[in-house]
């Protein structure tokens, strides 16, 4: 028997069940390509148009910018790469380059923009983009780190070197410090590419 192509899908309405301040939840009502009705609910964020993921390596350090925050929906402290919302009006390298600001004090410049990945989409509608950007660690205004996070984050910035990124991780999930899927990704994948021991 030959499975239905998913992309014979279709939805047919969709329905609001929530509306905060920040986020919806809607009821999707779709058709599989058998013709069966089916629903799903999902989230959606209230005030963006997507969000910037950064990685943010150091020069001539050689080290990555993570931050580590207190997230309430796991009401635990989170091992995260720096990231934002993209605010309406404004380009992913925009918010890119704010974000790094606000979150690490740290001015940088883009070297690639990548396509748009969703993050959880069984979840939620949101996506992201991987922006890849290099911090002159000698820049004047690199000397001395100002961050300006909204009154309701709590973060601290950290350098990382690349190669120590996964024994850091594990030394955190040691001290129950989760670690963010998109960061435990790119240090596996980083681990797979040089040759070491996962």
């Amino acid at each position: 028997m030959t499975a239905p192509a998913p992309e014979n899908c279709k939805i047919n309405r969709i329905e609001p069940l929530f509306r905060g301040g920040w986020l919806h939840m809607d009821k999707v009502f779709y058709e599989t390509p058998d013709g069966e009705p089916h629903t799903w609910e999902f989230v959606t964020r209230n005030h963006s148009v997507g969000a910037v993921v950064l990685i943010a390596r150091c020069v001539p350090s050689n080290t990555l910018l993570l931050v580590k925050q207190f997230r309430p929906p796991v009401n635990k402290l989170m091992l995260e790469f720096p990231a934002g919302l993209i605010d309406p009006g404004e380009s992913p390298a925009q918010a890119a380059l704010r974000e790094l600001r606000e979150e690490t004090g740290y001015h940088g410049t883009i070297t690639r923009i990548h396509s748009i990945s969703y993050s959880s989409p069984g979840l939620t509608s949101e996506y992201f983009h991987f922006i890849e950007m290099e911090v002159n660690e000698h820049a004047p205004e690199n000397q001395t780190p100002k961050t300006d996070f909204d009154p309701s984050e709590c973060i601290v910035t950290l350098k990382v070197q690349s190669s120590d990124l996964m024994p850091f991780i594990k030394k955190m999930l040691a001290e129950d410090v989760g670690c963010d899927a998109k960061l435990m990704m790119y240090a596996l994948a980083f681990q797979n590419l040089n040759g070491c021991q996962i």
